[in-house]
């Protein structure tokens, strides 16, 4: 993620967890011991992924983290700052690129 989105997590006084780069196994464990957090604290939990890794070129996998909302409560939060108004039929970016429906 760009330098302002960890300065943000860094910032914040919740627990943070991190997945392995594009790794659905990593972030389903990790969303395993976030929810028992969340469960005993009262929090929630946010998932930030980029659409575009801006020094590789390669697409997030928003449709794998997406399907983990099925098993999974939390919010997403997609960085496409590399990915708006280039990929995509409309330019909309990597999720329409995709073709997710990220408002589940």
């Amino acid at each position: 993620c760009h330098a302002c989105i960890i300065d943000g997590v860094r910032l914040h006084m919740g627990k943070r967890f991190t997945f392995k780069h594009n790794d659905p196994e990593s972030l389903e464990k990790n969303l395993e011991r976030a929810t028992k957090l969340a469960n005993e604290t009262g929090g929630g939990i946010l998932v930030i992924s980029e659409g575009v890794f801006g020094m590789r070129g390669e697409q997030g996998i928003l449709k794998e983290i997406v399907d983990l909302k099925k098993k999974f409560q939390f919010r997403l939060l997609v960085d496409d700052a590399h990915g708006f108004g280039t990929l995509g039929k409309t330019g909309a970016g990597a999720g329409e690129e995709q073709k997710n429906n990220t408002q589940k």
